[in-house]
């Protein structure tokens, strides 16, 4: 957009001649002011007769010192065609050397996308070219292809490379890529700054809440707040002793605190003490049983909860943190020589586990997923799916879920699934999409079974 002190050419009325504003003379607007006469003469069809030219376009000008150039040269003005008057304006109201100027600036001409876009900065400069049409400076379209590329900001240029760009010989097309690429890009940007805001604001916000449940905490104890008080000396000594999470306040824990995904509460909360880490010791150590899914059976709904699935419908989805015994751990069956000895087949391999990257309306997420190839369908943990804001669609028909160690408490319904892409983490392979149940209480993140095997011709070796 010009200046407010540049003159404007303007054509608002179809039967009359365009208007030049008062201001500054630039050579751009003189150009488009002259385009536009011509474009008057072939709408109406009619010529601007020489006699009539300067008389014509004596009212079309606004600022008051053209008028009085106009009304001083009058007499010799008035013998002139329009191409020789446009001719004799330009003489006297433009720089020698605005033609040398402008094609300075367009050659030294550079994208700063923090300042504008693209397809504003290209138009700057197609608009410069063409205030030099008719010149020797005049760039074709192939030249000014060549000088458009050059002046792109390193990461733009980055991204055209990368679609091969420079294959595109027609300038037009060059340049409805480049704008699709640089809206793309704008794009992500803007959304990585709002991601990065709304982060920087829960945790200050977060600290503001967390502050102020501490205050009332001690100020009103035993009353129950949205997060917990804070942590007592006694209590991160503890904490650090024991390989505890301070996020969860567990001891003992396998995960860290960037990792967590426990949110406590404020509401009953009891001090950490020494009787916690001698109880979580003890779970760890394998002298409180603690049940945990082995394997995953699904079946379709059926109103009688107490028939168990038929066994064509299992599958298995074995947890990495189910604890398997080793052959070492084995006892001999014996030593005498009629006693049948170990398989040399290993009693248990390691699980094929993926790093890859899943991503949602909250961002992108690394996540370790599970291969397994005996699970005909995929499952995602419900939290992972929190975390990622991922839309939650009904199943149709819902899944009835048993453990099949122990099934005293009867089947889990589940009703709902996402839809995931799962993405490497080198960006080289990209899943197609999948349908994942969303499940509580999994013991990993993902597990990819197979649908995703099968869907993306995946061998499992």
């Amino acid at each position: 957009m010009p200046n407010q002190t540049e003159v404007v050419a303007t054509h608002h009325k179809q039967k009359h001649l365009p208007v030049m504003s008062d201001g500054e003379i630039v050579p751009c607007v003189v150009k488009e002011f002259e385009t536009l006469c011509k474009n008057y003469s072939l709408q109406t069809g009619k010529a601007i007769p020489v006699a009539e030219c300067v008389p014509a376009l004596f009212g079309r000008f606004e600022s008051p010192i053209v008028l009085g150039w106009l009304t001083s040269e009058y007499s010799w003005l008035t013998p002139l065609s329009f191409p020789k008057f446009t001719t004799k304006f330009q003489a006297e109201w433009l720089s020698e050397v605005w033609e040398e100027d402008y094609w300075k600036k367009i050659y030294d001409a550079c994208l700063e996308p923090e300042k504008e876009n693209f397809f504003s900065w290209m138009a700057n400069i197609r608009q410069l070219n063409a205030a030099l049409c008719g010149s020797p400076s005049y760039l074709e379209p192939k030249e000014l292809c060549h000088c458009l590329e050059s002046g792109l900001d390193k990461d733009l240029k980055g991204h055209a490379c990368l679609e091969h760009t420079n294959n595109l010989t027609d300038l037009s097309k060059w340049i409805q890529k480049i704008r699709d690429i640089d809206s793309w890009c704008q794009t992500e940007h803007k959304c990585f700054l709002t991601n990065i805001e709304d982060h920087i604001g829960h945790l200050l916000k977060k600290a503001n809440v967390g502050s102020s449940s501490y205050t009332n905490t001690t100020t009103n104890t035993g009353m129950g707040s949205m997060y917990p008080p804070h942590l007592t000396d006694a209590e991160c000594q503890l904490l650090h002793e024991h390989n505890g999470c301070f996020k969860s306040h567990e001891f003992y824990a396998d995960h860290r605190s960037d990792a967590c995904m426990v949110c406590l509460s404020g509401t009953n909360y009891k001090t950490r003490t020494v009787q916690d880490v001698v109880h979580a010791k003890a779970v760890k150590d394998g002298k409180f049983l603690i049940r945990r899914p082995v394997i995953a059976l699904t079946s379709d709904a059926n109103p009688d909860h107490n028939m168990a699935p038929a066994t064509k419908n299992l599958v298995a989805a074995l947890f990495p943190d189910y604890a398997l015994t080793t052959l070492e751990d084995e006892a001999s069956f014996g030593t005498d020589s009629n006693t049948l000895g170990v398989s040399s087949t290993p009693l248990k391999c390691n699980h094929l586990i993926w790093d890859c990257t899943l991503t949602g309306p909250t961002g992108s997420f690394p996540v370790n997923v599970l291969l397994n190839s005996g699970a005909h369908i995929v499952l995602i943990h419900s939290a992972l799916a929190l975390k990622l804001s991922l839309h939650l669609l009904p199943l149709e028909k819902p899944k009835l879920v048993n453990i099949t160690i122990n099934t005293d408490d009867g089947p889990l319904a589940i009703c709902h699934f996402v839809n995931i892409a799962p993405l490497s983490l080198h960006m080289k392979f990209l899943s197609k999409q999948l349908q994942a149940i969303v499940v509580p209480n999994l013991s990993v993140p993902l597990i990819l079974g197979l649908p995703f095997l099968i869907s993306n011709s995946i061998s499992c070796n």
